[in-house]
């Protein structure tokens, strides 16, 4: 897969990211946060550390849905 073709985030459903982190006791949020973050900085080039993000969760959040809302809003 090439760059171009690889999403900027992770996408889910707030229904299935709902019940994953329900069924898994909340560790499907965590591989969530991840994913959206290895994600992110692979297609921005940023020098994030996405499991630093990741363990820290509660500090990064508004950023990591700012970013999301950003690149939906510019997508339409």
């Amino acid at each position: 897969m090439n760059e171009n073709s690889q999403p900027m985030f992770f996408p889910v459903s707030r229904f299935k990211l709902l019940v994953m982190s329900l069924v898994t006791f909340g560790l499907y949020e965590i591989f969530w946060f991840y994913k959206n973050w290895q994600l992110f900085k692979a297609k921005t080039g940023s020098d994030i550390s996405p499991f630093w993000r990741t363990v820290f969760r509660v500090f990064f959040i508004y950023e990591l849905l700012h970013e999301i809302q950003e690149k939906a809003r510019s997508h339409g």
